[in-house]
């Protein structure tokens, strides 16, 4: 990479133009990646990752910081100043912890140490902020040891560069099978002095994750197996240098078996040239997040915007091989029909917004979501609702899934398989557990049955709407009056003297009873919080409010009260206005409620707010967990000036756009068009979709 006389300059001369000529690499051409920034997130609660991914790759190449606490979730952490090594699976934005699989880390010495933990402490290796780059499908860090660090990826494999500078004869790189998660079983071979391959089995919050890989580098190594403190599997590959100080490795991973990851590598990433494959992936993101074209307005905006694109477009990850191979629900091998298998499903975030953008502007890949629903139920029993790398963590409430497929045969998704689909949604909604037996015999989740119990009924009430709406497009009237009329089970908890959604112990409300009382009655939230749960009848919730005007009085209340909330301490209950919690999804829809109730105005004041004071381009910029693309497609869909109100309806709010103009590129050649004339303007009447004055208000099928 570097001309070799530049090994004769002095040791700092050699970082600085190392960084210099890294920085200028990488910023040498103005393209659509340069607004994206894969750091914002990685400080305050976000928990996203900074490292290398090619669009819904099957790897997360990424730097990892920490491994215990809540901000440890992605593995690193902006404010830290040292890396413990670089993993190949990472989550973006959950809040809890996993993967970090398959960690490996580079030292300018030979590296020797009786135990593990002494083996893993001497290749720590600290950095200086300021001395990391990363751009979409790219990451690199200048490490205080003189080492430069680069990473890449493409669909199945990660790719490392790493330089070492004047004076360096020898080399170690640390292979870790055995960090962060319980590992249950692991194993790892050598072939020739260029080769590992291996798996681990571990157990962290998916219960019994399998992923298996090979390793190849560009020099011959000699190996040295680590003593290891517990059931793990680590080695130390050790290099003598010559000519060049530049080592590259390519790292396949499967979640099947070896000749899975072997193959993946082979079709994938045949190419040793750190750059070329760098470029590739660059070019994949370009087209990603071209799909959307956006003028005009804020450049921070358009940053912001360009970055949720990015965000939105790292999960559901590719789950199958490159051969269509995948290990299913039921821990065996199945081929795919067609459809690529996905995972990493946060169902309960992504229903809201981030799964009706897919549906708009990534069809393709949708499709095979629904697909992938469809083996989860063949292989599981029921549809998913928290899926993680071929295992149901059964996270968070509801059983979101419907939305999702109701939501995209709305949008024209068709499955392979309806038939099916209508099968396994009901018996997801007819399960006897978390308190849906009760639900169903009842009318609503008492919580002496199950904690959480308004919100679960009131989840449990869109779903039922949208299974309803799903069975009706099949022409199944029967089973979609019997959902609908489920779908009204929301009115059961409604208590008309505070106007609140009250938790029931044997059918009388609990008391005392506080709005702004975060307790076990509620799913990360209070009753304001849960108080506009039914997005799929706002005219039933104006009725038990009495009237239009009751209901707006209900909304100016929840903005303008105090911001404080009582109880217990909830970390997801942040960036309050009010008791509107914008950190946290049951809040996402609630400004919007003043659009449907004819007050536009309104819904665009706090919007404005929002997407001023919540989103920013800097690590800490995001208000809450980003919870796998949700709070980045809440943005995408705000700033153009649309809403999915209510997935599984077909219709978007139309509101201000933050742009002069966008286009949202299709995938059948065609496209949609918005104008405002003035993205500053606080009225109703410049606003275009598709040439068409709008009003600004009411809801609409584009």
């Amino acid at each position: 990479m570097w001309d070799l006389n530049f090994y004769n300059l002095s040791i700092r001369t050699q970082l600085l133009l190392l960084f210099l000529m890294l920085s200028l690499g990488i910023n040498a051409q103005k393209r659509m990646i340069e607004m994206a920034n894969p750091m914002v997130g990685t400080g305050g609660h976000g928990h996203t990752f900074p490292g290398a991914i090619y669009p819904h790759g099957m790897v997360q190449l990424s730097p990892d910081t920490r491994t215990d606490g809540w901000d440890a979730c992605s593995g690193y952490y902006a404010e830290d100043t040292s890396i413990l090594g670089f993993s190949h699976t990472h989550l973006s934005g959950t809040g809890v912890s996993d993967l970090s699989d398959i960690l490996i880390m580079p030292h300018p010495a030979r590296v020797n140490g009786n135990t593990l933990k002494e083996v893993r402490s001497k290749f720590r290796a600290g950095f200086k902020k300021g001395l990391e780059r990363t751009r979409p499908g790219y990451y690199a860090v200048l490490f205080d040891n003189g080492v430069l660090a680069e990473l890449t990826a493409t669909k199945y494999v990660g790719m490392h560069r790493y330089n070492f500078l004047l004076g360096v004869k020898e080399a170690s790189i640390l292979v870790d099978l055995g960090f962060r998660d319980v590992v249950l079983d692991a194993s790892m071979t050598v072939s020739g002095r260029t080769r590992l391959v291996g798996h681990r089995n571990s157990k962290s919050w998916a219960k019994d994750e399998r992923i298996y890989f090979v390793m190849e580098s560009n020099l011959p190594f000699d190996l040295t197996w680590v003593k290891n403190d517990k059931d793990s599997l680590s080695a130390i590959l050790k290099y003598s240098f010559n000519d060049t100080r530049e080592i590259i490795l390519k790292v396949g991973i499967s979640y099947v078996d070896t000749a899975g990851a072997i193959n993946n590598m082979k079709v994938d990433c045949p190419n040793w040239e750190f750059d070329d494959v760098r470029k590739s992936t660059e070019n994949a993101w370009d087209k990603e997040l071209g799909v959307i074209e956006v003028k005009g307005g804020d450049e921070t905006v358009k940053s912001n915007f360009y970055t949720s694109m990015y965000h939105l477009k790292t999960v559901p990850n590719l789950f199958s091989d490159a051969d269509g191979r995948y290990r299913g629900m039921d821990g065996k091998k199945h081929e795919d029909r067609g459809e690529e298998t996905y995972s990493v499903f946060s169902l309960w975030d992504t229903y809201r917004s981030a799964n009706p953008l897919y549906h708009l502007i990534d069809k393709k890949r949708s499709k095979s979501f629904i697909e992938t629903f469809v083996k989860h139920y063949e292989q599981g029993g029921l549809l998913p609702v928290w899926e993680l790398v071929g295992n149901e963590t059964d996270c968070m409430i509801g059983y979101h899934s419907v939305s999702v497929i109701a939501d995209a045969l709305d949008k024209g998704i068709q499955g392979n398989q309806t038939e099916k689909l209508l099968e396994a949604m009901q018996k997801s909604a007819n399960q006897d557990r978390f308190g849906i037996g009760n639900y169903v015999e009842n009318g609503f989740v008492g919580s002496e049955k199950a904690s959480e119990s308004v919100s679960r009924t009131l989840e449990y009430a869109y779903d039922d709407w949208c299974i309803g709406k799903y069975a009706s497009k099949l022409h199944k009237q029967d089973i979609a009056k019997e959902y609908f009329r489920r779908a009204k089970n929301y009115q059961n908890l409604y208590d008309p003297t505070t106007g609140f959604f009250r938790a029931k112990y044997n059918n009388s409300f609990v008391k005392p009873f506080d709005p702004k009382e975060v307790n076990q009655h509620y799913t990360e939230a209070n009753a304001w919080q849960y108080s506009l749960a039914v997005p799929h009848d706002v005219e039933g919730l104006i009725q038990l409010h009495g009237s239009v005007a009751n209901l707006e009085r209900h909304l100016d209340t929840l903005f303008n009260t105090q911001v404080q909330t009582t109880g217990r301490e909830q970390a997801d209950i942040t960036g309050l206005i009010g008791q509107y919690a914008h950190g946290n999804e049951p809040s996402h829809h609630m400004a919007y409620f003043y659009h449907i109730l004819g007050k536009p105005t309104k819904t665009q004041r706090i919007l404005d707010s929002i997407v001023h004071t919540f989103y920013k381009n800097q690590p800490d910029g995001l208000i809450g967990n980003e919870d796998c693309g949700q709070m980045s497609a809440w943005y995408i869909w705000a700033t153009l000036g649309l809403y999915p109100f209510c997935p599984g309806e077909g219709k978007y709010l139309v509101t201000r756009p933050f742009f002069e103009s966008s286009r949202i590129h299709l995938e059948n050649g065609k496209y949609i068009d918005i104008r405002c004339e003035n993205p500053k303007w606080k009225g109703e009447n410049e606003i275009f979709l598709n040439g068409k004055n709008l009003l600004g208000r009411g809801l609409y099928h584009i």
